[in-house]
């Protein structure tokens, strides 16, 4: 994805399962931030029963958002539809 592929500035962007999909995922945050507009939120999101928020990987993502307000909605859960969800506001 580029910043060219869209028209308006992006105000929120969602990334699922990002370090199964996206190679080298922590070294293009910076370029996915930039594409954010001011106020905007970079929202994280993983399927609740694998409970993959908690690894350290995503604590590790947090030195990426200095200064942004982080909320988190960890799910313990058997349904296989819920999302568990980490955003930098």
């Amino acid at each position: 994805m580029e910043s060219s592929d869209t028209k308006q500035p992006i105000e929120i962007l969602r990334v699922k399962n990002p370090f199964r999909y996206i190679p080298d995922f922590t070294e293009k945050i910076k370029k996915f931030k930039n594409m954010i507009c001011d106020g905007g939120k970079f929202i994280f999101q993983k399927q609740s029963v694998n409970n993959i928020l908690c690894n350290s990987v995503y604590n590790d993502i947090n030195s990426y958002f200095t200064g942004w307000l982080k909320k988190s909605q960890i799910l313990v859960t058997q349904n296989p539809n819920s999302l568990d969800t980490i955003g930098h506001l």
